[in-house]
């Protein structure tokens, strides 16, 4: 039998009865029972010549790629680097 999470989405096949819980039948959800979508936040892609990012934004920006670089490189040098120049 399958089964549908009201709170997860997730989807179960068990060959027995589950009970309780957010649990349902998979046949016996209806349309507002899914898991909503989530939010994906989506961010502008950073022009070569870029003056909108800070350089404080920048080295944020490399330390989450995980892109070591100098503290003290100018912004543009930054850029490049980020872009992968």
């Amino acid at each position: 039998m399958r089964y549908f999470n009201k709170k997860t989405g997730a989807i179960l096949d068990s060959p027995s009865k589950i009970y309780g819980g957010q649990w349902v039948e998979y046949d016996k959800k209806d349309a507002s029972q899914e898991a909503p979508e989530e939010k994906v936040e989506v961010k502008k892609p950073v022009e070569e010549n870029s003056t909108d990012l800070t350089k404080e934004e920048i080295m944020n920006e490399l330390e989450a790629l995980g892109i070591d670089y100098d503290k003290k490189a100018k912004k543009e040098d930054l850029i490049k680097l980020m872009m992968g120049e």
